[in-house]
């Protein structure tokens, strides 16, 4: 559970936790006054303040004691902080719900169990610590449970330092780290076994009151931070650039209120640190080291000047300037690499259809509009486009709120097998494919927010959580109360806008179209049912239409009311109009074959390849 909105929703109802808290108490003006923190203490030197800016907050100014309401709840019940939060969301029924989006079920794979190794110590362990800089190394190799460990393909008694990752759940993982070799070639660590769960280093360090904590790079420098300077820390398990720990430690990090992030000066390590920042959302900070990693600064400064460097830079992260400012030089190097012919493809993704290369390519910040008559398939083209995304390695969110979950899969499972009869085991092989990149937003009730905040701030959670990179809202219409309201319709564009920027995604938004004379005009963006600010905000807009007089004319061929029209029969059985594309050069119309047994839009109508068989190639 969030720390963050379980504090804010105690603050909301602060008079009450502090009667409940403290019934001898009594109401001073925005305070609710007690002797101290014992229920029973008659006197007016506790102060909790219920109403105003500091509601939420408590002070004993007879002691100086202070703290926010879970505090308060820790004193009174003698409870850890893990406790106070379970009480808190039970007693006074907090909503502390996850976001509605689901990962689609996947089978676990077994991990291979990791385990301790026996004690042993030749010295060498402790000479290789001596050297990085540390002093109590007795309570290093205690606390960590460090092994010496003979190193694989050892012939001359080469050994390895065994780094146990100790976690809440057990033994989950465990590193050696070369000491007097260099049989591993340039690698300084690797795992002992394969299979490990990828963890975080350093929780048996953590105590359960702290708030904040500070992830950093590499197991030593974890050291150096809890043990040497004093502050909780974690570590990573593999490179900066590595974040395959994320998902398991997701729920784990949910209960610090501030996570500081200390990683390498380098600058892949401040590449990592930004990412990381940005899926821990608000309350991440990036600390910056000048002087290099904790590590560095011990070997350096020694203990006393490691830790003044380390808390200057802690507390500069905390209370640091606006990162919102910047000087154009810091684009240098993207503006370059713009004009530069052999520089990586933009990231996003492009269509299997061969007729759409080089003219349709879906990029990241990119709000794409898809608008269309009911009836015109503008949710199945959508889920075709969301196959596309998976088999170009994005990782896709889902939100329809017209369609149930088990129906929509069972037109994606059709879609991507190509196929209307799939057998049980084709079945299990597609789910076990889309499982690996698509989450679903599940529409759920509005519980006191509004319908449109509940969705942003799942999408938000389907990003930090899971990297999802593509989103698909279906639709519109059902984001919200606001179908009559341009005003409300044109600000949650915005929003739309303000999501896809800072987070570097991919939105695809399904609309509706004015109803017209007939289902025969293709129309164009001015068609768009709702405020002008839907086009005008949205990068891409596309009409999808469906030849509703072919289809009418060979049913009337097929039941004998009509002599067959090579002209008709030949034309396209749906359409995707471009009227526009911002970042690109084409605009105009495409036609596409599609299959009514496997819901696919194919650029013939030859026999389509299955998803499966792509993403072989």
């Amino acid at each position: 559970m969030n720390i963050v909105a379980v504090k804010q929703q105690l603050s909301d109802q602060a008079e009450r936790v502090a009667m409940d808290l403290l019934p001898l108490g009594k109401r001073d003006g925005k305070n609710w006054r007690n002797g101290s923190t014992d229920p029973g203490d008659p006197g007016q030197s506790l102060a909790v303040f219920i109403d105003g800016n500091s509601a939420g907050q408590w002070k004993d100014f007879a002691t100086d004691e202070a703290g926010d309401l879970l505090d308060l709840i820790r004193c009174i019940r003698g409870i850890s902080l893990q406790d106070a939060l379970e009480y808190a969301v039970t007693e006074y029924r907090l909503d502390v719900d996850k976001p509605a989006v689901k990962k689609i079920p996947r089978a676990e794979k077994p991990k291979t169990p990791a385990r301790i190794p026996e004690r042993s110590n030749s010295g060498r362990g402790r000479e290789f610590l001596q050297t990085r800089g540390f002093t109590d190394i007795d309570s290093l190799f205690e606390l960590y449970k460090l092994r010496e460990i003979e190193a694989e393909g050892a012939t001359n008694g080469e050994v390895d330092l065994c780094l146990p990752y100790i976690h809440p759940e057990g033994v989950l993982s465990s590193k050696r780290r070369t000491i007097n070799h260099s049989l591993y070639g340039n690698n300084k660590t690797k795992f002992v076994a394969a299979g490990n769960q990828m963890c975080l280093f350093g929780w048996q360090t953590i105590d359960d009151n702290d708030r904040e904590v500070v992830i950093c790079e590499g197991e030593f420098d974890q050291m150096v931070l809890s043990q040497e300077c004093g502050i909780p820390a974690l570590s990573i398990p593999t490179g900066a650039a590595g974040g395959t720990w994320w998902d398991f430690e997701y729920e784990n990090l949910e209960r610090f209120e501030t996570i500081f992030i200390c990683y390498d000066p380098d600058s892949a390590g401040q590449k990592g640190a930004k990412q990381l920042a940005a899926n821990i959302g608000a309350r991440a900070r990036i600390m910056k080291l000048q002087d290099g990693d904790p590590n560095d600064l011990l070997k350096k400064h020694g203990s006393a000047g490691c830790r003044k460097l380390v808390r200057d830079a802690l507390e500069e992260a905390r209370w640091g300037s606006t990162d919102k400012i910047k000087n154009v030089s810091e684009f240098y190097e993207e503006v370059l690499a713009r004009f530069d012919p052999n520089a990586e493809e933009e990231e996003g993704f492009s269509t299997h259809w061969s007729k759409a290369t080089g003219k349709i390519f879906f990029r990241r910040s990119e709000l794409i509009v898809l608008n269309g008559v009911n009836g015109h398939g503008k949710s199945q083209l959508a889920m075709q486009l969301m196959a596309d995304a998976g088999l170009a390695g994005e990782k896709v969110c889902v939100a329809s709120m017209e369609m149930r979950e088990d129906r929509l899969l069972e037109r994606l499972i059709k879609q991507c097998g190509a196929t209307g009869n799939p057998t049980n085991d084709y079945i299990e092989k597609v789910f076990d494919w889309i499982s690996g990149w698509m989450y679903l937003y599940v529409d759920i009730a509005a519980r006191g927010k509004t319908k449109e905040q509940i969705l942003l701030d799942s999408l938000d959670y389907a990003w930090r959580r899971y990297g999802c990179t593509t989103f698909l809202i279906d639709s519109l219409q059902l984001c919200g109360n606001f179908e009559e309201n341009m005003n409300a319709q044109q600000a949650f564009m915005s929003k739309l806008v303000e999501f896809k920027l800072e987070r570097n995604v991919t939105i695809f938004l399904i609309t509706h179209a004015k109803k017209g004379p007939d289902e025969y005009q293709m129309g164009g963006k001015w068609d768009i049912k709702g405020s002008s600010g839907i086009s005008d905000l949205a990068d891409q807009v596309y009409t999808v239409f469906r030849n509703k007089r072919k289809e009418e004319h060979l049913d009337l061929v097929e039941k004998g009311f009509d002599d067959p029209n090579q002209k008709i029969i030949d034309m396209a059985d749906s359409y995707l109009i471009c009227h526009k594309n911002r970042h690109g050069d084409w605009e105009g119309k495409m036609g596409f074959f599609f299959n009514p047994k496997t819901f696919r839009y194919e650029s013939s109508d030859r026999t389509a390849r299955s998803y499966l068989e792509m993403d072989c190639d």
